[in-house]
This record gives C-alpha cells, sequence and structure tokens, in this order.
C-alpha cells in the first residue's frame, strides 16, 4: 500500500513538467499579488494567500504505517506602507489548525517598520526575532517540505518586542546587525509577563556581497548566482527567566528558567548549487526542574536544551528542477530525559513559479539510537501563494 501511495504522488511531480511552458512575464505578474494604492498616494498594500496541502506518511520499524492528509498551513499576508514609504506595515494571519494551536492563536505577524535613517530600521510589533537562519526564512520558501527537527528543538520564535536593524557595506562585504527586546513569551501573549524580558542579538557577514534578489534568505539556489555567494550568521539570545518548554513555543511550565541559545549558520550559492548548515546550543541550570518537583511531585515537564546541527546541499536546474539531501543531529541535555536522534532527508521539487508556487516531497530516516524503533517518514506537499 504504502508502495502505492509513494508511486502515485511521484507521478504526479513528474506531470508537473507542463508548467515550465508558462511565461516569464506571467510568472512575474503571478508572484506580485494584488496591490492596490490610495486615491491620494496616502498608503499602499499588498495582499497574498498561501496554502500548503500535506501529505505525511511515518512507518516505525516496529508497528504499522500511519498516514495523514492536513492544510498545514493557509495564511491571509498584508503588507505595504501608510503616508509614505518609510512606514511600512506587515500582517500575516494564519487560519489552519496547525498554525493557530488547534485554538484562536491566529495572528502571526503584526509589525511596524520605520526608516529612521540610511541604513537604519526600527521594528516595533510581533514578528519572528532575529534568530537562527532556517527559522527566519519563510516556511514557504525551503527545499525541503518542512524545516529540520534541530529548528523544531532549539530556536527562538515569533515574539512581541521592539527591534533595531542596521547595515554597513565595506566596500564588496556586507555587514547587516540587529538586536531586540522582547517579552520573552511568544506570540499573543495576552496576560502579564511572567519572568524577565529576551533580549536577541544578532550579525551576518556577506564577504561577497548581496545576493540577487535577496537569495540570502531563501533556500535553493533559484537565480543561480554567477558569482560565489556566502552569507555567515551568529546569533546571541538570553531569554530571562522563561515559563515555556522552548522559550517561546512549547508547554508553559510550573518553574521557569533563564535560557542562552548560541547560533551560527552558513550559506552558500553558485551556480544552482547551494550548501546550508547551521549550528544551535540551548542551556540553562537544572532544566528538568529537579529542586521544584522534589519539593512538589505534582510538577510536570522540562525545558528544552542541548545542542545539534543541521546540514543540506543541493542543487536546482534552470528549469525548475531541484533535489536537495539533509543531515540532522538533535542531541538533548542528558538532564531533560529527552532522546537524542539523527536525521537522514532526501528531497526533490519542482519550482512551477520559485517558491510561491510549487512541488515537492521528502522521505526522511529518523534514527533514534536504539531508545526506541526507528522511523521512516515520507511527506508530500503542495504550496500555492502569490
Amino acid at each position: 500500500m504504502l508502495r502505492k501511495v509513494l508511486v502515485f504522488f511521484i507521478s504526479i511531480l513528474i506531470s508537473v513538467g507542463s508548467f515550465g511552458q508558462i511565461s516569464k512575464l506571467t510568472k512575474e505578474k503571478y508572484a506580485k499579488g494584488i496591490r492596490f494604492t490610495g486615491p491620494d498616494s496616502s498608503f499602499y498594500v499588498k495582499f497574498g494567500l498561501r496554502m500548503q496541502n500535506l501529505v505525511v506518511v511515518t512507518a516505525p520499524e516496529d508497528g504499522p504505517a500511519e498516514t495523514r492528509a492536513l492544510v498545514r498551513r493557509f495564511r491571509f499576508k498584508f503588507d505595504g506602507w501608510i503616508l509614505n514609504p518609510d512606514f511600512i506595515y506587515k500582517i500575516e494571519v494564519g487560519q489552519s489548525n496547525i498554525d493557530v494551536g488547534g485554538g484562536s492563536n491566529l495572528l502571526l505577524d503584526a509589525v511596524l517598520k520605520y526608516h529612521a535613517g540610511k541604513n537604519l530600521w526600527i521594528w516595533f510589533g510581533q514578528t519572528k526575532l532575529p534568530g537562527n537562519r532556517e527559522r527566519v526564512v519563510s516556511s514557504q520558501a525551503l527545499e525541503t517540505v518542512d524545516r529540520s527537527a534541530l529548528n523544531s528543538a532549539f530556536n527562538v520564535d515569533r515574539d512581541m518586542g521592539l527591534q533595531l536593524r542596521h547595515s554597513i557595506n565595506l566596500g564588496k562585504t556586507v555587514i547587516r546587525e540587529a538586536a531586540s527586546v522582547s517579552g520573552g513569551e511568544g506570540r499573543n501573549w495576552s496576560v502579564g509577563n511572567s519572568g524577565g524580558l529576551c533580549y536577541t542579538g544578532r550579525i551576518e557577514v556577506l564577504p561577497m556581497g548581496n545576493f540577487s534578489s535577496k537569495g540570502d534568505y531563501f533556500l535553493a539556489d533559484l537565480k543561480h548566482e554567477q558569482k560565489p555567494k556566502i552569507a555567515f550568521g551568529a546569533t546571541y539570545d538570553l531569554n530571562d527567566l522563561a515559563s515555556k518548554s522552548k522559550g517561546q513555543r512549547g508547554t508553559e511550565l510550573q518553574f521557569q528558567r533563564s535560557l542562552h541559545s548560541y547560533m551560527a549558520d552558513i550559506l552558500f550559492k553558485f551556480k544552482g548549487f547551494s550548501i546550508f548548515s547551521e549550528f544551535i546550543q540551548k542551556e540553562t541550570n537544572d532544566p528538568y526542574g529537579r529542586k521544584e518537583k522534589f519539593l512538589d511531585p505534582t510538577i510536570t515537564g522540562t525545558f528544552t536544551t542541548g545542542y545539534g546541527f543541521n546540514g543540506q546541499a543541493g542543487y536546482v536546474t534552470k528549469s525548475g528542477w531541484g533535489a536537495v539531501g539533509r543531515f540532522t543531529n538533535v542531541t538533548p541535555d542528558s538532564e531533560t530525559l529527552l532522546t537524542e536522534n539523527n536525521q537522514y532527508t532526501l528531497a526533490f521539487s519542482k519550482y512551477i513559479v520559485n517558491h510561491k508556487f510549487k512541488i515537492q516531497t521528502d522521505g526522511t530516516y529518523i534514527d533514534n539510537l536504539g531508545t526506541k524503533a526507528n522511523v521512516f517518514m515520507w511527506r508530500f506537499h503542495m504550496e500555492v501563494g502569490f
């Protein structure tokens, strides 16, 4: 049965080659979304939406396969400017169950960006923190069906706060700095801050200049860079007295810890080839809360700390066919009682209109290193958006 399902969806992937006949002009118009400027030019808005329909098959070595079909993401997006292009806004609203956590947590982004100087921007609102590159890259702009297990375990996420963004050019080299102060409790936190604040700083260095079309923030070399391009990034984040198991995400625990996150990443692109890797370490004292649990045995849960690595290499043709291999390791701290695992992923894509309209499939072998049965996971999805 599993083989028949795989053959069916792979045949769909192959059949979309006919989309390659769509004209370049048509693709450019499609990707621009719906735009409107006020009659007096006092505002500008661009409306877009995206949906990501997904099929997942998981097959543990010690049990039967399970199939799920779902709308992984469905979102409305608004961005533009008010009064003049120095005041930019971005709004993004999720509609699928997974996006909203199965409840009413609909709002993803609501941020105002002010161009305060030649190379200085001030952001205020709820949006992604300047964390690891894989997290800041849109889930629409990946080479695989979804982000890695490393990102899921240790990233920093959306939060409400103030951010400063600055860039400088030193000859051909581009240097970007970002700093933020935020609530630390994640998106749509509506009660008083239950601990301290979250402080994030990031620096990026592009020694060979900017990528084409901001290509350092989408994966796969869709632009076929004619000169080698490379980006280095590093982030430090302190979430002071966090209450959720993963900082801005996860289960709200009955004890608090200050979480320190260290992140480094590199991205390289040249003539269709791309290499991307990240390392993340998150740490705190006594993540399991042994002291608190000794005093109160009803307390459960643990902060997710540890370290891990993600590396991938891929190639995309000029006609939009892509392939990528990925290796991911997640090593939780022993005190958390969580298990280490390695994941091996191979993915194939057909980019019909870049990342705006694409079909992807990937297969992952999850090696749980003897702690429990290993798992094979196969995924197929279609991303449509404008």
